[in-house]
């Protein structure tokens, strides 16, 4: 984690600024989230806003009086500090970045644009959010400096935002506004709501996440065991054959408690050949690659966040539908777009939309992948086809097995069936070498015990479903906003790229964190019904998926065979 470092260089002073306004506004963001549960228990008081809630009819949703505020403002600061970034960064960044801070800014704007009547500032919302794009382009071609990108992206950011906010105010606090207390309007909690789509992709990201904190963890842990014993292995090697065989003790009593312990040994062989395939397939692709555990995680650094986008891109023509609709309302009042939308909201509702999709996917992941793995293999090619066949194999699984008496394919299938076939692998082997020496030789102890103890964690339960919402309060929620930190820590800010594309890099990095952070802060604080929406599915997908390849590739890349063993990585 060392080399993960916030990068605030090649843009002087300016740079400095940003990096720092950046995780200043993350820090109040995360510390909302923290917080949050204490501020929803607060009673609704004077001067506080009550929403109707459209998903929870009759449980309005209750909004301390400066919550909207301190959304607003740090709205704000994730704009601005999002087109800073998107002027230095790279192009396709710089795009996934002008694009992310359009969406919540063109909602917000037509709300405000509906308002323009009422106060002046909504003349000024909407005209500004058109020009960010332009903008961004135009100080990209003129190179122009640090200073000069971050007075244009402060005004940009408060005339978009704080124009927006201004409005809404004088608006839902204007005399006779639905019983004199301010009154936000059911059209802001459908806005926050379509906002949530943004944390999509980190929400499938926290999945994967959550194993390779497992793995960190494990790792320090036998790390610290190894310097204990003073470099001896014999401890190592004792606690990891336990764990192993706690994993498979585990996997036993599930599929002895089960109600038809026959569907579960299939499911237990279903697996297995998924996994034996995964294996087959990683080898193939990282031929001669040297694979360390640093090395599979810049490969889940790349492949990840690939997933996690083209996944969570399944909602991009609903939300940008919404969106366009929303926009046609403010500005000239027409309802064109609400009947095709509508149509295109319950053709996305049918399941087969989704394992269609989630099918193509797998499968063009895996295309892909094994045309670049032919003439050039590499980590991040082994890695991505890996998550293509995990993706096909759940989505296969589930769509051909729904009933409740089979169950769905989760992560802890992949340890169940990992558990199973190290340990007999292990004890094969030993009978065939006969001898413990040649065996340990073979394999690197401390990564076997790293391994081993991240079964037994997923094998609990609860740590992968969500490792930290006891934390949190609110199931879902601290497995999405562990990945936010988490990510940020590691990948997020990890990158080759130095001078202003390095600090572009950053300041989008940081702008997500904080609007990622921001929208999971504001349903935590308005109720537990508020930010259903942001996780529950997204996070399960992203624990399913991306923790199940994580896990295989960690697998694959320890076993014998690789042409460098896999080795824990440094402190």
């Amino acid at each position: 984690m060392r080399e993960n470092a916030i990068r605030a260089r090649g843009g002087g002073a300016s740079g400095v600024m940003v990096v720092s306004l950046g995780l200043v506004a993350f820090g109040v963001a995360a510390l909302g989230v923290l917080l949050a549960a204490r501020l929803a228990a607060l009673p609704i008081g004077p001067g506080s806003a009550t929403l109707g809630s459209a998903t929870a009819p009759g449980r309005p949703v209750g909004i301390p009086v400066f919550a909207y505020p301190a959304l607003m403002c740090l709205l704000l600061f994730a704009v601005a500090i999002g087109i800073f970034g998107a002027t230095f960064a790279k192009r396709t960044l710089a795009t996934l970045a002008v694009v992310m801070l359009l969406v919540p800014t063109v909602l917000l704007a037509g709300t405000a644009w509906q308002f323009r009547s009422s106060a002046w500032s909504g003349y000024l919302a909407l005209p500004t959010v058109a020009l960010i794009a332009p903008a961004v382009v135009a100080m990209r071609r003129r190179q122009a400096s640090a200073d000069l990108v971050i007075v244009v992206a402060a005004i940009l950011a408060s005339l978009a935002v704080g124009a927006t906010a201004i409005t809404q105010i004088i608006a839902y606090t204007a005399a006779g506004t639905s019983g004199g207390l301010p009154l936000f309007g059911a059209g802001l909690e459908q806005v926050v709501t379509m906002l949530g789509v943004l944390v999509a992709p980190m929400a499938i990201l926290a999945g994967g996440g959550a194993v390779s904190f497992a793995r960190t963890a494990t790792g320090f842990v036998g790390r610290s065991i190894e310097r204990t014993a003073r470099g001896r292995s014999a401890p190592l090697v004792v606690i990891a054959t336990l764990l192993l065989v706690l994993a498979v003790a585990m996997t036993v009593m599930d599929v002895a408690g089960a109600r038809s312990p026959g569907r579960w040994l299939v499911r237990l062989a279903v697996t297995a050949a998924v996994m034996v395939l995964g294996i087959a397939w990683w080898r193939w692709a990282a031929r001669g690659v040297p694979a360390t555990a640093d090395a599979v995680e810049s490969g889940a650094s790349t492949g990840a966040p690939t997933v996690a986008i083209v996944l969570a891109a399944f909602t991009a023509p609903l939300t940008l539908g919404l969106v366009a609709a929303s926009v046609l309302s403010a500005v000239g009042g027409g309802t064109g777009l609400v009947g095709p939308v509508t149509r295109l909201a319950d053709a996305m509702g049918h399941a087969w939309t989704g394992t269609t999709y989630a099918l193509l996917v797998g499968a063009l992941f895996l295309a892909a992948a094994a045309y670049v793995a032919r003439s050039r293999p590499s980590l991040a090619a082994a890695w991505l086809g890996l998550a293509g066949l995990v993706l096909i194999a759940l989505v296969g699984w589930n769509q051909l097995f729904p009933g409740p008496e089979w169950g769905g394919f989760t992560i802890t299938d992949i340890a169940r069936a990992g558990s199973v076939l190290l340990l007999a692998g292990a004890v094969w082997l030993l009978v065939r070498l006969r001898s413990l020496p040649l065996l340990l030789a073979a394999f690197d102890v401390r990564e076997a015990f790293a391994i081993s103890g991240v079964l037994v964690l997923i094998l609990q339960g609860s740590f992968a479903a969500d490792p930290f919402g006891a934390l949190f309060g609110f199931a879902g929620i601290g497995l999405v906003f562990f990945g936010v930190v988490w990510g940020f820590l590691t990948s997020g800010a990890h990158s080759s790229v130095t001078g202003l594309p390095g600090l572009g890099r950053t300041a989008v990095l940081l702008s997500y964190a904080v609007l990622s952070t921001t929208l999971l802060a504001w349903g935590l604080a308005t109720g537990p019904d508020a930010h259903a929406t942001m996780s529950g599915a997204f996070g399960q997908v992203g624990s399913n998926l991306l923790g199940s390849t994580v896990l295989l590739a960690l697998i694959a890349a320890w076993l014998p065979g690789q042409s460098t063993p896999i080795h824990s990585r440094a402190a």
